[in-house]
C-alpha cells in the first residue's frame, strides 16, 4: 500500500507509507513536511492510496498554518 500527498496542481509532494501492510486499522499522519524537509504552505492538499490489487482511493484535506 502507497499513501501519497499531491498539491491541487497535481504536483507530488511527500510519500508518507510504502510498504505492505497486515490487515486492520492503521494510523498515518502527515505534519506538514515536504519530501525535500521544508514546510508545505497553507492551501487544499489530496492523499491517494493504492492498494496492492491495483485499485485507489484520493481524498482532499487542508493545511492552515
Amino acid at each position: 500500500m502507497t499513501i501519497r500527498i499531491y498539491d491541487v496542481g497535481g504536483r507530488f509532494v511527500r510519500t508518507l507509507v510504502d510498504a505492505i501492510q497486515p490487515a486492520g486499522v492503521h494510523l498515518a499522519r502527515w505534519d506538514g513536511t515536504l519530501d525535500s524537509g521544508g514546510k508545505a504552505a497553507s492551501g487544499i492538499y489530496f492523499y491517494v492510496i493504492a492498494y496492492p490489487d491495483g485499485s485507489s482511493s484520493a481524498k482532499k484535506m487542508a493545511i492552515l498554518r
